[in-house]
């Protein structure tokens, strides 16, 4: 079997999606390995889903004044972050996503947790985190 017939193959076992299959064929045909499919075909899938959620919640985060001016109390990582909870991601699919392990989202989302807009828009004081042993 000839190596472009095993890659397509191993596309069409992959996804059933016309679009994905593209996207990955342009991956495939820009040097990367076929053993790293299956990984960049979540993230398509991922980057999809967010897009779709996005059109469906986009028009209801841009009438929300309050919201927008929450989100200029953020970074641009923690703007990115708040958005892609408030869409209703999780912070694995947000890791994948962004390409950032686990763990940084983790701590970002606590940074974001325990900003003081909070105080300041709620009237709600923080709980100090603790350390767990």
């Amino acid at each position: 079997m000839k190596p472009t017939e095993e890659v397509s193959n191993l596309i069409n076992c992959l996804t059933q999606n016309e679009d994905q299959r593209q996207e990955l064929w342009v991956y495939y045909l820009s040097g990367n390995s076929p053993s790293s499919f299956a990984s960049y075909l979540e993230k398509i899938q991922i980057e999809h889903d967010i897009d779709t959620r996005y059109q469906r919640l986009g028009p209801i985060f841009k009438k929300s004044s309050k919201f927008y001016s929450l989100l200029g109390c953020f970074s641009e990582i923690e703007q990115t972050i708040v958005c892609l909870l408030a869409i209703g991601l999780t912070i694995p699919q947000i890791a994948k996503y962004k390409g950032i392990s686990e763990v940084r989202i983790r701590h970002i989302v606590n940074i974001i947790r325990y900003n003081v807009i909070w105080e300041e828009l709620y009237d709600v004081k923080p709980k100090t985190p603790r350390a767990s042993y």
